[in-house]
């Protein structure tokens, strides 16, 4: 088991030594709290019940990132500002990886000053403010409503904060945004199109939302012009059918 663990996991350990495994467990705690993924630690049945040197506890583990370079993400903001002032219909999408990444504050609050279209997927569920009037609605390809297909794919630059691109997150691959518009924010990297710099998004949205708070951008709010949820669908009344769950724009007739 422990073999098959190291391939899906960003650290593994087995206890096997008492003496060394206070030292094993702090690091590879240590790992999962930088990396935020998951790790595995074996305990052996006749360790467990092992006492063990207890003096780590008293050195807390290290639970938040280290900060970036300065000069690199005053430069990076100034690109995404300019990008936000420019553009001409800009839009947000909270995915699953900025829950994992710690960022659903700084997203909300990077929605709330920008004035923007604010999109989630279905891994980034209770990552924006549904409730706020600049939802946009769940984008996941073929398997979004239309209009909201069509606000996020006619978009000429979307800040994707932490994008998750699996089956089931984007309608099967169905997803449709360029990546010379798409703007990637990663726990470790943020991408502005096909160019990565090596920052962590979470300083560098703090970063833009400061900036933007002291000098708020040259651009009135966008509007939804869309209904996020459309009322009545399915109607209230009606069956839930396969035909609803699998609409034919997901998947193509019987052959």
């Amino acid at each position: 088991y422990h073999e098959m663990a190291k391939h899906i996991s960003c650290d593994t350990t087995v206890l096997l030594d008492p003496k060394t495994a206070p030292k094993e467990i702090d690091r590879v705690l240590s790992t999962m709290l930088y990396e935020s993924r998951p790790v595995y630690i074996g305990v052996p049945v006749d360790v467990s019940h092992l006492e063990v040197d207890a003096s780590g506890l008293q050195t807390p583990l290290k639970t938040t990132l280290p900060p970036d370079t300065t000069a690199q993400e005053i430069e990076l903001v100034t690109q995404l500002r300019s990008l936000l002032e420019e553009k001409h219909n800009p839009v947000i999408i909270v995915d699953g990886n900025a829950i994992r990444g710690g960022v659903v504050d700084e997203s909300r609050k990077l929605a709330e000053v920008t004035g923007l279209p604010c999109f989630t997927t279905c891994m980034g569920k209770g990552g924006p403010d549904e409730s706020s009037p600049k939802f946009g609605g769940v984008y996941q390809g073929a398997g979004s409503y239309p209009e909201v297909a069509k606000a996020v794919e006619s978009s000429d630059a979307v800040f994707w904060i932490g994008n998750v691109q699996t089956d089931f997150n984007t309608g099967e691959f169905t997803d449709n945004v360029a990546e010379d518009v798409t703007i990637e924010f990663q726990r470790f990297f943020v991408k502005v199109g096909k160019t990565q710099y090596d920052l962590k998004m979470i300083y560098v949205l703090r970063a833009l939302i400061q900036s933007i708070k002291e000098k708020p951008l040259a651009r009135a709010a966008s509007k939804i012009t869309w209904n996020a949820y459309p009322k009545n669908d399915p109607k209230p009344e009606a069956a839930l059918t396969q035909d609803y769950l699998w609409p034919a724009s997901l998947i193509g007739p019987a052959t």
